[in-house]
């Protein structure tokens, strides 16, 4: 299960489901949004708390609204990918979601997580979070939920061109 959670922490560090400014907000509102959408997009790379350690992960935000797992790459032996959505929830503060898949050597899904995280910006170049993923078998059956949190630095002021 070790090797499974370690790309469930990487979805915990990933994507988002967040709310955005109403329409009818004020100019500094969408100010604001435009700003943090500028604060988060790039590239980051940190450590995910898992129940069994941390996992080291890196993943993309694009400005867009979508977010994305960088690595770790998949290898012969399977992997995981994963991806979801992000938005601004304050004038230093987004939150994402992220669905992932685990999968084998020949493509069959073993697992999949979900997982929400509410984020900080530190700065301009980290931030951190605190949130909820929970685990489960193919067949959707919960295997576990738990909190989780990561730790994150830019490594690069622009996203990845798109999601692998």
């Amino acid at each position: 299960m070790k090797r499974i959670l370690g790309p469930l922490a990487i979805a915990v560090a990933l994507g988002a489901a967040l709310t955005t400014a109403p329409a009818a907000a004020a100019a500094p509102e969408a100010v604001a949004a435009h700003q943090i959408r500028a604060k988060a997009a790039g590239v980051w790379t940190g450590t995910v708390a898992v129940p069994d350690g941390t996992v080291q992960v890196t993943m993309s935000f694009h400005p867009n609204g979508t977010v994305c797992l960088v690595e770790p790459p998949p290898g012969p032996d399977g992997g995981a990918e994963g991806s979801g959505t992000w938005t601004r929830t304050g004038p230093a503060t987004f939150s994402f979601r992220v669905t992932e898949r685990f999968f084998d050597g020949s493509g069959a899904t073993v697992a999949s997580l979900r997982a929400t995280h509410r984020a900080t910006l530190q700065g301009a170049n980290a931030f951190t979070t605190v949130g909820k993923a929970s685990y489960y078998d193919p067949a959707g059956n919960v295997l576990a939920t738990f909190a989780t949190s990561s730790s994150m630095k830019r490594t690069q002021q622009a996203p990845t061109p798109s999601c692998p």
